[in-house]
């Protein structure tokens, strides 16, 4: 029997970190950023379509994907404008693999509630941390600027809303074994469906 288990959370905040600790502990993960990735290779439709929508964003036949996201964090219009084209490829690829799955899977998305994705799952967590955390690890992680990285936290769910709809919320502003922890003993009650 399926059972999908939607991951979700604000940017930088540890959603890849506590998919993998799902996959260590052998729990099918299907990641819409990946899937994002495939989607947006070139030659792929979702990838020509993004190219035609933001021309100035083209160098050399290619997407210029740091000023793309320049654009889209700058202006909200724009950004529905690029989530507009992505997603309708994005939920089309992981439709397809939740088709095929059985068993338990982590769905990982990091618009679950803005994108719909939520009515794909069973279960929803959430992981959080502090704004602070979220801006020193987009200023380390992708050699942005803190007014970049407060735009991208700023473009998404606030963490209040996000956390109202989700039924369990992992804190992650500690160490890495800290949190392991606390993502085993959830594992541990998926299997004995606790929860």
């Amino acid at each position: 029997m399926k059972y999908v288990i939607g991951l979700t959370g604000g940017i930088a905040c540890g959603k890849s970190a506590v998919s993998d600790i799902f996959a260590r502990n052998g729990i099918k993960i299907i990641d819409t950023d990946i899937i994002s990735r495939l989607v947006m290779q070139e030659g792929q439709k979702c990838n020509e379509e993004v190219k035609q929508t933001f021309p100035d964003c083209v160098e050399n036949g290619v997407i210029n994907r740091r000023l793309l996201r320049e654009i889209v964090f700058s202006n909200k219009q724009e950004l529905a404008k690029l989530n507009a084209i992505t997603l309708k490829y994005i939920k089309a690829e992981t439709e397809a693999e939740l088709r095929s799955q059985d068993g338990l899977a982590v769905l990982v998305v990091p618009l679950m509630f803005e994108s719909g994705f939520d009515k794909m799952c069973d279960y929803i967590i959430d992981v959080a941390c502090s704004e602070d955390v979220r801006i020193n690890r987009l200023i380390k992680r992708d050699n942005i600027t803190k007014e970049l990285a407060l735009s991208m936290i700023n473009s998404q769910m606030n963490d209040d809303e996000r956390r109202k709809k989700s039924d369990i919320v992992i804190e992650n502003n500690g160490n890495i074994a800290d949190l392991e922890k606390k993502v085993v003993n959830i594992i541990n009650l998926l299997k004995e469906r606790k929860i």
